[in-house]
């Protein structure tokens, strides 16, 4: 029996006897009643809180923030064919893109790096004819005939072209051909691989697992060899005959660069990909604007009906009406109306003038925003040397990356086959191969950058150099747009002999701003010599020195 159905027996029902009130209670009390446990009092204690970031933190805030935890080349494999198609389409449609290429291109390459050779005859002294004779032999190399497989491309176009297919598709592979092409004295020659013949999706079944994305790999993910396509996948077949015939190329003929943001990481990712997205809305929305602001520079414009009949309408055959109409015509008992937007829009230079400091940024290594839009309105000098300094450490790195993984790797190979061909005086095979380190120490000059304020900046550096804080090497380096002292000094030396030769002077030759010692009047003959200044004591001179200070 529960509380609800005691209440009800205990009320009386109409036309009975009421029943003794406390006969009933008494009855209630002595009769089992089911009745809900009462919770029992215990001491509160704190409640354990778990610790944690607050961007892992779950709440209605984050209820749309999906991520996993993916490996990378997972990520890739799924992503890499849109990721390359847009960042290669943005390249060629989207200004500011080709323009952030453009840019990458210029800073990491320019017209070129550079190759000085570092051939020593002792710890201090440089072996000259060698090193000359090798600088020699690879400029000759390096024309389009003989470095490029294709005889197009000259050696600093074959770099650029390299920076520019990882800026588009996020790597490059190059092959090295150990025979000559062009007729070359020197049996090595370069071919560029684009990312597409390299097929990510491939995986062959004689090596299984080990095969991932084209590249087969070993236990610790080192380069085993690579599958490479005999030509692009989309490239016109002649005939119309499609062939997709891949190769198993070794790792030791191929060079893949691409920029390793985690590790293992077999395939790169293309530099556009976090502001691909940006740029793209940036393209729709300027072209939406244009269609507006042209809109506006052809109104629009309708008649309102009128009860009035139009004395130029001429009937035609068929029953209808035509009223002849004419740029500023507005036929009588008319009102004219007009649509025009209001385009173009005033906010939109600063609205693209914020997307454009998000993708410079967003870009990868950081490109400041009067650089990526050609705009210096806001720009002064100390704001514009901070960034551009900024930009310049970016730049540097990703230049030491090239090297490092290109340049370096080249001049070891080509260092071989120039030897081995004896296309380098001065070098046997036998001495070559006895200290390969010896003869392949290089020094490479990629491309310095410009005063921002000449005068500043030479005079800091002078006095810089005074104090042995820094060399004229290193200042050549950084601002001689790949030159070196060397060739600074030899090219000084030159002009000072030419302009001897030829009795020419100019205040910037060597001792022309030191002041030139007065020498005093020679006294001719029968005059007496002026009189010596008289010693005078030391307070004599000091009191001479005070009366010059107070004239």
């Amino acid at each position: 029996m529960n509380i609800l159905d005691w209440f009800r027996s205990a009320s009386p029902r109409r036309g009975a006897a009421a029943p003794d009130i406390q006969q009933q209670i008494q009855v209630a009390f002595d009769t089992s009643i089911t009745m809900p446990a009462m919770p029992v009092a215990r001491s509160l204690s704190p409640v354990p809180v778990q610790r944690m970031y607050q961007a892992a933190q779950n709440s209605r805030l984050t209820s749309g923030w999906v991520a996993g935890t993916t490996s990378s080349d997972t990520e890739i494999r799924s992503s890499l064919t849109n990721l390359r198609a847009r960042s290669r389409q943005l390249s060629r449609d989207n200004p500011y893109a080709k323009r952030l290429r453009v840019l990458t291109m210029n800073n990491i390459i320019g017209s070129g790096i550079g190759l000085q050779a570092q051939v020593k005859a002792s710890r201090t002294n440089l072996r000259k004819s060698v090193n000359d004779a090798i600088e020699d032999a690879w400029w000759r190399w390096s024309c389009a005939e003989y470095c490029h497989t294709g005889g197009t491309l000259n050696f600093p176009d074959f770099e650029r072209a390299l920076v520019s297919e990882m800026f588009e598709a996020g790597e490059a592979f190059v092959r090295m051909h150990m025979s000559a092409f062009g007729g070359s004295d020197i049996p090595f020659a370069l071919e560029l691989i684009e990312s597409e013949r390299v097929p990510h999706e491939f995986q062959s079944i004689a090596t299984g697992d080990r095969a991932r994305m084209g590249v087969e790999v070993d236990q610790y993910f080192r380069p085993i060899r690579y599958w490479v396509r005999d030509r692009h996948p989309s490239d016109v077949q002649p005939g119309g005959m499609a062939t997709d015939n891949i190769r198993a190329v070794s790792a030791s003929e191929i060079i893949h660069l691409r920029l390793v943001e985690r590790w293992p990481q077999t395939r790169g990712v293309p530099w556009l990909h976090a502001v691909a997205g940006t740029l793209n809305n940036m393209g729709g929305y300027t072209e939406a604007e244009i269609v507006a602001a042209r809109a506006s520079a052809q109104p629009i414009g309708w008649e309102e009906p009128s009860d009035f009949p139009n004395p130029e309408a001429e009937q035609q055959e068929d029953g209808t009406f035509e009223t002849p109409y004419a740029p500023g015509f507005v036929h009588h008992g008319k009102k004219l109306n007009f649509y025009s937007p209001n385009r173009p829009n005033t906010a939109l230079p600063q609205f693209i003038s914020h997307l454009l400091k998000e993708v410079g940024v967003g870009a990868g290594y950081g490109v400041r925003y009067s650089a990526l839009s050609g705009d210096y309105s806001d720009a002064n000098y100390s704001s514009e040397r901070a960034a551009q300094l900024d930009d310049r450490d970016g730049w540097k790195a990703l230049q030491q990356i090239f090297i490092r993984g290109f340049r370096l790797r080249i001049h070891q190979m080509w260092m071989q086959q120039a030897v081995f061909a004896r296309r380098i005086p001065g070098i046997s095979v036998e001495e070559y191969m006895a200290d390969r380190e010896k003869f392949e120490a290089v020094k490479f000059k990629p491309r310095g950058w410009g005063w921002v304020d000449p005068t500043k900046e030479v005079a800091a550096y002078k006095e810089a150099i005074k104090a042995n804080l820094t060399t004229q090497t290193r200042v050549i380096s950084m601002t001689g747009g790949g030159d070196d002292i060397e060739e600074v000094l030899e090219e000084r030396r030159s002009e000072l002999d030419l302009a001897e030769s030829l009795d020419l002077t100019s205040d910037v030759d060597p001792g022309a701003d030191q002041p030139v010692a007065e020498t005093p009047p020679v006294p001719e003959a029968g005059e007496e010599a002026p009189p010596k200044d008289e010693e005078v004591d030391d307070e004599q001179q000091q009191e001479q020195q005070r009366m010059r200070v107070v004239k």
